[in-house]
């Protein structure tokens, strides 16, 4: 394949993750902005407030913008109805119009009274915008459709000495939390290849500069929270080249991909990192079925290291530090390990059976396990395709593994690899659940793929409908 890809082609739908959000992503589908977020040195992060990790700045704004909007209807009031007249009561101040009193007709008064409505709105906006972006850690609309928002804290790690680093952020739905890594490697000549980008605070970006100039943007895969950030990125920096993995904007929730992309990985091109960074991708799409999916692996030939997004996953025993900053369901303290052992089991769709401890320890013991929710509503339709991309990722000789989430790097061999795939092979793998904890996920399955997935030999093994 062109480009040194490995193109599979399949069927899929969409991961069960993103399908669930679809119609709450409909309504806070966000464009990137015109304008570029500006930097400028850290202040530091503002003291948190209890509320959903809102700085205590930005809820001063608020309620004083709240006291002169307030302040300025009673203005409006008196100049679009002279006979309005302010009264104290024991609701504080409030009015009493005398024309309405008299049985005036309103309509005349209703285009005023729109304009005047409009201009409260627009001044409360605008000073509610100005506390939020005096926080390094805000973040613009169109990156946040991953809550926590408006703020996002993010934290930098060395994963490799000198090569390789992880930017890490929070994507959150309520109580279920997981981080999120933007994986960036310097090339030999000084350079950054940025993978996965992620919420470009100015927290995220001073970050990101120290460590030099951006020259390469790349989406690996086609799940929402990997590229939803990419046309910030390619505007911030707009002399970057861009490469993204097939499957992108097939769905009506698709963020754009800004002004431009220069490639898709395994189909023409190749691009300008390959002799550093080789490529190899999985995609599963139309025109056998109206969704898609994909993930690209790479290759950083330098340290032996194997860069993928969710294929495997090493699930630590402690939370990712990050995750403070969100805490449990927003407000920002460190995680109990009970309440670890349950977000990490609720963001994999396992099914709760009172021994979470027990189940989550069993996740963490192998090197590295593929997730429940990949291995049991995507694999299930798309077996031979997901083996042969497999054994082709297995051939580099890598010696660790950096991933999207969870803990990086983590030792893992190709035998290893290969191994936490076993069920695609009709062997065990390096995790095996018991079918008590495939109750959620085999539903979902069958909503997603149809029965038919459940004859796969991945789910034979499992009599889930008996648990």
């Amino acid at each position: 394949m062109a480009g040194g890809g490995l193109y599979v082609p399949g069927l899929v739908p969409v991961a069960p993750g993103q399908r669930i959000l679809s119609s709450w992503l409909a309504h806070s589908k966000c464009e990137p902005s015109q304008t570029t977020l500006p930097l400028r040195p850290s202040q530091g992060l503002k003291e948190a407030s209890p509320f959903l990790g809102v700085s205590k700045n930005y809820l001063a704004a608020l309620s004083l913008a709240a006291v002169g909007t307030f302040r300025m209807l009673g203005g409006l009031k008196a100049q679009l109805c002279p006979s309005w007249q302010p009264r104290h009561g024991r609701r504080g101040l409030h009015g009493r119009c005398a024309c309405r009193a008299a049985g005036a007709e309103d309509g005349a008064d209703l285009p005023r009274r729109g304009a005047a409505a409009a201009a409260v709105t627009a001044a409360l906006a605008a000073a509610v915008d100005a506390g939020l972006r005096s926080d390094d850690r805000y973040a613009p609309a169109g990156p946040t459709i991953w809550p926590p928002k408006p703020f996002k804290e993010t934290t930098r790690s060395e994963l490799v000495s000198g090569s390789i680093w992880g930017l890490e952020q929070v994507i959150a739905f309520f109580t279920v939390s997981a981080n999120i890594r933007m994986t960036v490697v310097r090339l030999q000549d000084g350079r950054l290849w940025v993978c996965s980008p992620i919420s470009p605070t100015r927290q995220c970006l001073q970050l990101l500069n120290e460590l030099g100039e951006v020259a390469h943007l790349v989406v690996p895969g086609t799940a929402l929270e990997h590229k939803a950030s990419l046309a910030y990125f390619s505007q911030i920096y707009s002399k970057a080249s861009v490469w993204v993995s097939p499957g992108q904007n097939t769905s009506p929730f698709d963020p754009s991909l800004g002004s431009h992309v220069d490639g898709v990985l395994g189909q023409g091109g190749s691009p300008p990192w390959e002799q550093e960074i080789e490529y190899k991708v999985f995609y599963v799409g139309p025109p056998e079925t109206a969704g898609t999916y994909a993930e690209t692996a790479f290759f950083h030939k330098k340290t032996n290291t194997l860069l993928i997004t969710d294929a495997v996953l090493k699930v630590p025993d402690m939370p990712p530090p990050v995750l403070a900053s969100y805490g449990y369901e927003g407000t920002p303290e460190e995680l109990s390990l009970q309440q670890w052992y349950y977000k990490f089991i609720a963001f994999n769709f396992l099914t709760m059976r009172g021994s979470d401890e027990a189940d989550f320890k069993a996740l963490c013991k192998p090197p590295g396990i593929v997730s429940p929710i990949l291995r049991f509503t995507l694999y299930p339709i798309c077996q031979k395709q997901a083996a042969a991309w497999v054994e082709s990722v297995a051939r580099w000789p890598f010696e660790q593994v950096v991933a999207a989430h969870l803990q990086s790097p983590f030792r893992l061999t190709p035998a290893e690899f290969v191994d936490a795939f076993g069920f695609l092979f009709g062997k065990k793998s390096s995790w095996e659940p018991e079918a008590a904890q495939l109750v959620n996920l085999r539903s979902a399955s069958e909503n997603l793929d149809g029965p038919d997935a459940l004859k796969s030999s991945i789910w034979g093994r499992f009599d889930v409908a008996q648990s």
